[in-house]
């Protein structure tokens, strides 16, 4: 047979390669195997930006990140998306061998590749480079997953071009210098996540679940904390704690604090001992470290480490030493060091001691004796905090000692033999010491003395040695009198605190601290003379970076420096010694000036001065030559009546502030300052003239001052952004036809004068005009922007123009106390309105439809005589407040329609008769929403309304008829059935709706047989309720507490629970549910109030009518038996109440009392009590989820 030969000419193989690749989209779907994992789209969106996917060039990408962060998980769920794109992919796990023969190793790692990627289990491979040669026209896709070695890459993805266009190499590992050694430059770096994925990551482990139960939340928070968020650690310990209740958690919170769980353990180990004794023994530092992703090095120069990786080493340093915990080499645990500390059994391995500062105690518990360091030769970092009590001095402390960190210490001196030679930080606030040491010591290590607030200290040492010393903070230390003279010798000494040192009285001469940024000498009235410090070059010329001198409540007269804050200082004027060439900022804020200084000053370098608060300066003095000034802030200068002409040369001055100049009259008017872009002068009630000293400001602050015009020449301003003159009483009248082409803001509130309004331009955002005596709004159609518009106390207002519609961006409108306004136009949709207030607008009878995206809808205090039909159609509504409309009479059903709805209030709408139309409950029910009748024994089918409404039970939410005593019964009945909400409404027995029924405040619910199949237990509960007694205070609660089978359960639906102005017996229920146990068969309630509960009822939602009618008839026989003594509690559930409850407070809303019994008492006669003929045949009211 001859060979037969195909040939296949370059379009022909193009067109096959696409068709191949065509075929493969279209039959391999991506795997969804982590579509639950939290977070994991953002990690692979981020990737693939990464990538590049649509870029035709071979590339090469990088995963980064610490062990256990979850990159092989990334890796796999990318690779999962992605590989419907390639023909050719491998996903392969590097694994470490050992052994001599390294070329026999790489022609493994080659032969695997080719293997997975061609498909072809009986590959051969005889020789390097095959990978490039069989690759290279390929279109790849290679994960390799764990990569430690550089090797492994440089053998079978040694570069780019090595593969065909558009392929991807993706290499994972914890080892950064891996990836610039192979050069590899788009890294894509996996951090930890956030507090709340965390959080979300330990309940999917655990429950299941988003999110946690309510009362489980705390235990989660911890859970997640003691993981450090490491996915690793949210995962094993979640696992762990799946399926078990809230007191096996709590029991297994101890170990889960104090031991590392063996799984992360394991994992973690293997990063150290695959890294961390190589590393430390080999001495290469904290940048390897750092890449090899073991720490973290910040941008400012700080060490981070995982706690779990932290937890892990002391793991492994306690493992070596169980026994004996002066054999470690660091200890952490309170009761180790103790055990260390008090029975000196420490030795010449330890070489840290850190108690963490979490874990404080009120007293200290332990004793340490003279010579309890004496065994440990070898310790350099001591930080042990306020734990300890010593009967007297130390006799030793380590000679290797780097860091001394002891608060509190009551060591009145070093021990005679420490000698310091190593010491980098001294740390030792409050302490008892009166003396550090005697004589000089080697302190060429020393970098931070910290003392403060050490009450006894009397001096400080000779530091002649200090020469590396660079902060020095002494604040507080109230006994000492002077510094020594050889802290000249710290000449890298940035930060000098001595603030509140009561008694220092001198510092000494002619110090030359050539580095010295920060000296705060705050709080030392004894020191009469300023230090002569030469600073930097010179002692008026500032090194570059934060120059700043703090001196507050000090004596002084002499020797001023050039840069300083004279904060609350007593002088009536600057010193004439005072030479401020250099001075860059002068602040003498609350300072008791009545003048700077006298003549013409060479201010050529200020860029900011502040004298705020100097309520005795009279006059600015000249500052034609302060050119550079950029701020200039005078607050409450309240004797200062004008400024300067010479203001006028200040071309770079940015900010002026002189907000509360009451003596402030005029400003110069021929100037114009070309840089002004803020002006405040609010509260400078003198002022009567509009400032016009610049045309470039950008935010002019005017309230509360005496101008009674705006000239037309504000037109000039053509940069203005906001303008603010609220409460300028005297303000009558805006100019007309003015172009502010940059306005957004303008508030005029408060401009009772104020009866007109000109056009508004078309840049307007924010406009305020509340309590102003306008009578129309002008034409809005060119206000196209506005976003906020409150138009509040307007009461000659009777109307708004039709051009409102025009206001499609207007998100927030307030009209309250409009008592003039009778009606809003009707033909208008604002799209965007959230809010919208109307609230005590008095005249107002008709709902108002000027959009249905509105959220919040406030109208308390109108005449509003209805809500109508078409409220349904306030699909987003989520607060509707309507209490004491008077005139309100029909609430039309549809309002049980909005699954949004939160919190909806009718208190004190005494009128209110009928929560329906014309048409009856039954009808209402059918035409507009979706019923279940109570006969079917089903689960309701709108499951996700019942999850939506536990999951925000927390939120302020509730439905209020507080004081509604006109409530037909047609109306109660659909209240009862219709709301899954705590809702209020006046009556004083339990309706026979609910079928277990008690007097007093506990009952014990019997689970029927058909309920232990559901997934959730759902109740309906309801109390009667007294008014409140004279003298129990505004804000009484309503909490219940459930239990069963010995186990804990509440819920908490959080509100407002004023119940003081209700004078009459209220109904207040609500719903929820719990998750089903199959081991239980009956459920306890034990209510709880300060008011006095009378009744209580119960019904378990979604069971046999059967089951219900039989209940209800067992409840009805114990009531009657107990009818003769209603005043007393009786216990259906036995004695036992839940310890430890949580709160469920209904909102009750507030109301007054009925100026006549009669009307109370015959509302409330009305018998709404559903009887179990109607219980038969009335279906169940359900809301329809919202969009």
């Amino acid at each position: 047979m001859k060979q037969l030969t195909i040939v296949i000419r370059p379009s022909e193989a193009a067109m096959i390669e696409e068709l191949a690749e065509d075929v493969l989209r279209k039959t391999m779907t991506p795997s969804d195997d982590f579509g639950d994992l939290v977070g994991i789209e953002n990690h692979i969106e981020a990737i693939k930006s990464v990538l590049c996917l649509e870029s035709k060039e071979a590339r090469m990408v990088g995963i980064w990140g610490q062990s256990g962060i979850g990159k092989s998980t990334i890796g796999r769920a990318l690779y999962s998306q992605l590989s419907s794109q390639f023909h050719h992919r491998a996903f392969l796990t590097y694994k470490s061998t050992s052994g001599s023969d390294v070329s026999g190793m790489k022609l493994s790692w080659e032969k695997e590749l080719l293997s997975e990627i061609l498909g072809q289990k009986d590959i051969k491979i005889e020789h390097f480079g095959v990978v490039e040669q069989r690759l290279k026209h390929k279109k790849v896709l290679i994960l390799l997953d764990d990569v430690d070695n550089l090797g492994f890459l440089k053998t079978l993805v040694g570069k780019a071009e090595w593969f065909g266009s558009g392929s991807r190499i993706i290499v994972i590992t914890q080892d950064r210098q891996l990836l610039k050694a192979h050069e590899i430059d788009l890294v894509y770096e996996v951090k930890l996540p956030s507090q709340g994925l965390a959080l979300q990551m330990i309940s999917q482990y655990a429950f299941g679940k988003d999110s946690p139960p309510d009362d489980f939340k705390a235990l989660a928070f911890e859970v997640a904390e003691l993981a450090g968020s490491l996915p690793l650690g949210l995962s094993v310990l979640g696992s762990s704690l799946k399926g078990r209740d809230k007191d096996e958690w709590v029991k297994m919170m101890p170990r889960l604090r104090n031991d590392s769980d063996d799984k992360i353990e394991e994992t973690l180990r293997v990063c150290y001992d695959s890294y961390v004794k190589e590393l430390l023994e080999d001495d290469v530092g904290l940048t390897m470290l750092a890449e090899k992703s073991l720490i973290r090095i910040t941008p400012d120069g700080y060490i981070e480490m995982h706690n779990l990786l932290e937890k892990l080493g002391r793991e492994i340093d306690r493992a070596k030493s169980k026994g004996n915990p002066g054999k470690r080499q660091f200890l952490t645990d309170f009761e180790d060091i103790r055990e260390v500390l008090t029975e000196k059994t420490g030795t010449v391995t330890l070489l840290g001691i850190r108690l963490p500062p979490k874990k404080f105690l009120t007293t200290r518990l332990s004793l340490i004796d003279e010579e309890s360091f004496k065994g440990m030769r070898n310790l350099q970092y001591l930080e042990i905090g306020y734990y300890w009590d010593l009967p007297q001095s130390l006799v030793y402390l380590p000679l290797k000692l780097r860091l001394l960190d002891w608060d509190d210490c009551p060591l009145k001196s070093l021990p005679s033999t420490f000698k310091a030679e190593y010491l980098v930080k001294l740390i030792m606030k409050y302490s008892k010491l009166e003396k550090l040491w005697e004589g000089t010591l080697p302190l060429g290590s020393l970098k931070e003395m910290n003392l403060r607030y050490s009450n006894n200290l009397k001096e400080i040492p000779d530091l002649s040695l200090a020469i590396n010393l660079e902060e020095l903070d002494l604040a507080g230390c109230k006994s000492l009198v002077t510094l020594p003279s050889s802290i000249q010798n710290a000449i890298k000494l940035i930060n000098l605190d001595m603030s509140d040192c009561k008694k220092l009285e001198s510092f000494p001469t002619d110090l030359n601290l050539e580095s010295l940024e920060y000296l705060n000498l705050t709080g030392c009235p004894n020191l009469r003379n300023f230090p002569a410090i030469k600073m930097g070059c010179s002692d008026v010329d500032f090194p570059e970076g934060r120059n700043e001198i703090v001196v507050e409540d000090c004596f002084w007269n002499k020797n001023l420096p050039a840069g300083l804050d004279y904060l609350d200082c007593l002088m009536r004027c600057m010193p004439c010694e005072f030479r401020p060439e250099q001075l860059t900022f002068l602040n003498v804020s609350g300072y008791k000036l009545e003048k700077l200084w006298e003549g013409i000053q060479s201010l050529g370098s200020l860029e900011g001065m502040d004298l705020s608060e100097s309520e005795n300066l009279t006059e600015i003095p000249d500052l034609s030559k302060a050119t550079k000034l950029e701020s200039l802030i005078l607050n409450n200068c309240k004797s200062l009546v004008t400024l300067p002409s010479t203001i006028g040369n200040l071309h770079r001055l940015v900010r002026l502030e002189m907000k509360e100049c009451t003596g402030l009259e005029v400003l110069p008017t021929d100037v114009n300052l070309s840089s002004l872009e803020t002006l405040n002068l609010s509260g400078s009630s003198s002022l009567r003239s509009f400032p016009l000293i610049s045309t470039n400001i950008v935010w002019l602050y005017l309230e509360n001052t005496a101008i009674e015009e705006i000239p037309s020449t504000i037109g000039n301003l053509h940069r203005l952004v906001r303008l603010e003159m609220k409460e300028c009483t005297g303000l009558e009248v805006l100019p007309t036809d003015v172009n502010l082409s940059s306005l957004e803001t303008l508030d005029l509130s408060g401009c009772s004068s104020l009866r007109s309004f000109p056009l508004i331009s078309k840049s307007i955002k924010w406009l305020y005009l509340e309590n102003t005596a306008i009578e129309e709004i002008p034409d809005l159609s060119k206000a196209t922007n506005l976003k906020n518009l409150k138009l509040n106390n307007c009461k000659s207002l009777v109307t708004l123009p039709t051009t409102i519609g025009n206001l499609q961006k207007l998100v927030r409108f307030e009209m309250k106390e409009c008592t003039g306004l009778e009606v809003l136009p009707t033909d208008v949709n604002l799209s965007s309105l959230m809010i919208l207030d109307l609230s005590g607008c008095s005249s107002l009878r008709t709902f108002p439809l000027i959009s249905t995206r509105i959220e919040c809808l406030y109208l308390e205090n109108t005449a509003i005589e209805e809500v109508p039909c078409c409220i349904e159609d306030f699909t987003r509504l989520t607060v509707l407040l309507m209490y004491c409309c008077q005139r309100l009479k029909t609430i039309s059903p549809n309002i049980f329609r909005l699954t949004r709805l939160n919190l909806a209030d009718f208190t004190d709408c005494r009128g209110v008769i009928k929560a329906l139309s014309d048409a009856t409950v039954v009808a209402t029910m059918e035409d507009h929403v979706s019923c279940v009748p109570l006969s079917e024994n089903i689960e309701y089918t709108c499951e996700r309304f019942w999850d939506k409404l536990y999951r925000v039970a927390y939120l302020q939410e509730h439905f209020s008829f507080r004081n509604c005593f006109k409530l037909d019964r047609d109306a109660r009945e659909l209240i009862l059935r219709s709301c899954f909400k705590p809702v209020a409404l006046p009556g004083e027995e339990i309706p026979k709706y609910f079928t277990y029924r008690a007097y007093g405040d506990s009952l014990t619910v019997i689970v029927p047989q058909s309920s232990l199949s559901q997934n959730f237990l759902r109740f309906k509960a309801c109390v009667v309720v007294e008014p409140l007694s004279k003298g129990k205070g505004f804000y009484p609660f309503l909490k219940v507490n459930v239990g069963f089978n010995g186990k804990q359960y509440q819920k908490s639906f959080s509100k407002d629970a004023d119940l003081q102005f209700c004078k009459t017996d209220h109904l207040f229920f609500c719903s929820f549910k719990f998750e089903s146990e199959m081991t239980f068969n009956d459920v306890e309630f034990k209510f709880c109030c300060s008011n006095r509960i009378k009744e209580c009822g119960v019904r378990l939602m979604y069971v046999s009518q059967e089951e219900n009618n039989q209940q209800t008839t067992r409840s009805e026989k114990r009531m009657r038996m107990t009818s003769g003594t209603s005043e007393e509690y009786i216990n259906l559930a036995g004695d036992q109440i839940v310890a430890d409850t949580l709160n469920l407070e209904l909102s009750l809303g507030q109301g007054e009392a009925l100026s006549s019994s009669s009307l109370e008492g015959e509302a409330l006669c009305v018998d709404y009590m559903i009887t179990e003929e109607q219980d038969k045949g009335i279906p169940i009211l359900f809301p329809v989820s919202g969009n």
